[in-house]
């Protein structure tokens, strides 16, 4: 029975000493990936909050160019509107400067109105001429009355 016994106890002795080289085994694996998805976790998380900066940076760009291209717009409008008074004094000057040359003989045309051939109006002044094509004559539709050949 010696025997026996002592050969059981030899047995469970290497089977203690395999167990105990492959826990060793496994925790220094087990310790590697650790460490790998710490790395890895450490890596998204700065990558996620660099997105969140590069995000929030494209945001105040964006609002920035909305608000300078809304201040050119306003800008493009007045000088529009700018345009067009001075067009209407310009064209008053020029009234009041042939009634002057003429000494009031002379019948100046008053202001055209504005009109609109063909489209769609939305808003503007209310003393606009809308016209159909056919209420139009040659010289208004751009096409000259006697040729220009011969």
């Amino acid at each position: 029975m010696g025997f026996r016994r002592r050969r059981q106890e030899r047995v469970e002795l290497e089977v203690r000493a395999a167990l105990a080289e492959f826990a060793s085994a496994v925790e220094v694996r087990l310790h590697a990936e650790v460490a790998r998805s710490q790395k890895t976790q450490t890596a998204l998380v700065e990558a996620v909050r660099k997105l969140r900066e590069d995000t929030a940076s494209r945001d105040i760009e964006f609002a920035q160019a909305l608000t300078s291209l809304g201040a050119i717009v306003e800008h493009l409008g007045a000088m529009v509107e700018a345009d067009g008074e001075e067009r209407r004094a310009l064209v008053d000057a020029v009234g009041c400067l042939t009634r002057s040359v003429t000494g009031g003989s002379a019948s100046v045309p008053s202001p055209r109105r504005e009109r609109v051939i063909g489209g769609t109006v939305f808003g503007g002044p209310s003393d606009i001429e809308i016209l159909a094509d056919e209420d139009l004559d040659d010289a208004e539709r751009g096409v000259p009355s006697q040729p220009k050949w011969g």
